[in-house]
């Protein structure tokens, strides 16, 4: 449902926001940006992306998201393992924060920049930026 929100708009530009922890997507009504807490994670954590519409439309998204790491100037995909995705849509009101989509980080992870990807189509991502600085934390009990 998302993709089809982002293609239909034929002025989409991707570009970074000013604290490049979010990748905006800019249509003539707007900015639709994506917002992950905590901005630096480890292995193993949940961290929740949070779309911030900026336009004069409402705004609706899926609970699913795809995790992505930074290699080079370049994003590649994490493979996670098959969770069960609720197919229900949520809505960012326009000029408001939508429902943050939850995102459970592999336990094993290199450390460096990744993004939470929650659409995607010809003219760019709806993605939020983030870092992964250390390995899960291991306690023993």
């Amino acid at each position: 449902m998302c993709s089809l929100l982002l293609t239909a708009s034929s002025l989409l530009v991707t570009a970074c926001g000013e604290d490049e922890t979010t990748t905006a997507a800019t249509t003539s009504e707007g900015t639709l940006s994506v917002r992950v807490v905590p901005q630096q994670a480890r292995a193993g954590q949940t961290v929740k992306a949070i779309v911030l519409n900026e336009t004069d439309r409402d705004f609706t998204y899926g609970a699913g998201a795809e995790l992505q790491r930074k290699v080079g100037d370049d994003y590649e995909v994490v493979e996670q393992p098959q969770r069960p995705v609720p197919g229900i849509g949520y809505v960012a009101p326009a000029g408001e924060e939508g429902p943050a989509v939850e995102v459970r980080l592999p336990v094993v992870m290199e450390l460096g920049e990744y993004r939470v990807v929650l659409a995607s189509g010809p003219e760019g991502e709806l993605a939020g930026d983030f870092e992964v600085t250390g390995k899960r934390a291991v306690i023993d009990g």
